[in-house]
């Protein structure tokens, strides 16, 4: 599909362009998520290894929608999943 190439794209140069400017880790991260919402789906998390506590977390969130973006970080606050998980970013992790 045509649309979809472009889209991805567009994603690609956009992230690109990010990387190449920003020098910040946390708004680089925060930039990617954005840019990946409205071609990807209606939120995206990015999870990583926290050096300092040395466990995964949630390190850049977003979703087009305020309120659910609100619920995201409290679901993810309240009941993360155990590194150990059967499904979600723990299986991407071990699994690569």
């Amino acid at each position: 599909d045509t649309l979809r190439a472009q889209r991805a794209q567009q994603l690609l140069l956009d992230v690109n362009e990010t990387l190449a400017t920003s020098t910040d880790y946390g708004s680089t991260l925060a930039s990617i998520v954005r840019a990946a919402v409205p071609a990807l789906g209606d939120g995206c998390v990015m999870y990583g290894r926290d050096s300092e506590h040395d466990h995964v977390t949630a390190l850049a969130m977003f979703h087009k929608v305020d309120a659910k973006l609100q619920a995201l970080e409290v679901l993810h606050e309240r009941w993360p999943l155990p590194e150990d998980a059967p499904h979600g970013w723990p299986r991407v992790l071990r699994t690569g």
